[in-house]
C-alpha cells in the first residue's frame, strides 16, 4: 500500500510538469508571435497618425 502512493504522488508531479512545461510553451509561442509581428510589420502612416498628433497641427481655416 505505501508503494502505491508514491505511485500516485510521482504521477501527480508528472502531470504537474507536463502542465507547466506545456504552459510555458503556449506563453512562449504568444510572445514569439508577437515579437514577430513588432519586427516585420510595417505600420502605414494611417496607422502612424493618433488623435495625439492632430493637436501640434494647426487648426483649418473656417
Amino acid at each position: 500500500m505505501p508503494n502505491d502512493s508514491n505511485d500516485n504522488n510521482d504521477n501527480v508531479k508528472r502531470e504537474t510538469r507536463m502542465m507547466m512545461a506545456f504552459s510555458a510553451g503556449i506563453v512562449a509561442l504568444i510572445l514569439g508571435m508577437m515579437g514577430a509581428n513588432m519586427l516585420f510589420h510595417h505600420p502605414s502612416q494611417a496607422e502612424l497618425q493618433t488623435e495625439f498628433s492632430s493637436q501640434s497641427r494647426p487648426a483649418a481655416p473656417n
